[in-house]
């Protein structure tokens, strides 16, 4: 089947194709690797471009003992998007606290940056300086109509109430350190998916990492 329009395929294919795509080395060619590979040449369609992660999924995060990783997460795409689009790739992320690695797909030219419409977290409406940072901010004078006026007040507030955002203790700082410290390890099981020593230290910082998160949770709550 050939179409000239260019067009992706997005998913998580429970089957591995090709040698290095099982942290356990070669598989056994199954019945429904052979269907996926014939579905995929009917439809005449290849894995776009990728970097990032290796393996896209892993059998169990808070198993050290358990090696088993696999590429199952794939972006298929037609001869008519590297055509069309020759620099689309795709990003796979760190899992983080996933069994999957999350997939951004980039297509250079084609995405539009939209202006962020103005928001701020209850929270901090309750700190000490928020009262005085709104002040200012009205206090600021503009020529316009009202609505323009007000706009340009928002606007003014917007990065000094983000600042306020985030400088709001040791939580937010931690949840931040034991994310990297996430990131860094699971890059490394990617690398050495059968080092026990990894496996078990990148338990204890999900476990330290979720903690952090639940007490962030609680005090974006706040209102």
């Amino acid at each position: 089947m050939v179409n000239n329009r260019p067009w992706f395929i997005l998913g998580d294919f429970n089957v591995t194709r090709f040698l290095g795509e099982h942290s356990s080395g070669s598989s056994l060619v199954t019945s429904e690797m052979n269907e996926f590979n014939e579905c995929k040449n009917q439809i005449e369609v290849e894995d776009i471009r990728s970097t990032g992660c290796h393996f896209t999924w892993t059998k169990s995060l808070k198993n050290p003992r358990c090696g088993t990783l696999k590429k199952l997460d794939r972006i298929l795409v037609n001869d008519a998007v590297m055509n069309c689009i020759p620099q689309a790739h795709v990003i796979f992320l760190l899992y983080i606290i996933s069994d999957h690695s999350p997939a951004i797909l980039c297509i250079p030219g084609y995405i539009i940056n939209k202006p962020k419409s103005f928001r701020f977290m209850n929270y901090i409406s309750e700190r000490g300086e928020f009262i005085p940072i709104v002040q200012k901010g009205r206090e600021n004078q503009y020529v316009g109509c009202d609505m323009y006026c007000l706009l340009k007040k928002l606007k003014g507030l917007k990065k000094d109430l983000k600042q306020l955002n985030w400088i709001n203790g040791d939580t937010f700082v931690r949840v931040n350190t034991l994310k990297q410290e996430l990131k860094d390890i699971q890059i490394q099981i990617d690398s050495h998916p059968h080092d026990s020593a990894i496996k078990d230290k990148a338990t204890k910082i999900l476990l330290e990492y979720e903690n952090a998160k639940h007490g962030e949770f609680l005090i974006l709550q706040q209102k």
